[in-house]
């Protein structure tokens, strides 16, 4: 069978709540976006 371990599931859930406190802080702090990452 293929798929994840449970550690592996583990720390994906782990970078994805990492990644999201990261946009809230960014977000609470106003910081603007690199120009070559606006989207046009």
């Amino acid at each position: 069978a293929k798929g994840m371990t449970d550690a592996q599931h583990g720390e994906l859930v782990s970078i994805i709540g990492l990644a999201g406190q990261t946009n809230h802080l960014v977000t609470a702090m106003q910081i603007p976006v690199d120009p070559q990452f606006e989207v046009k």
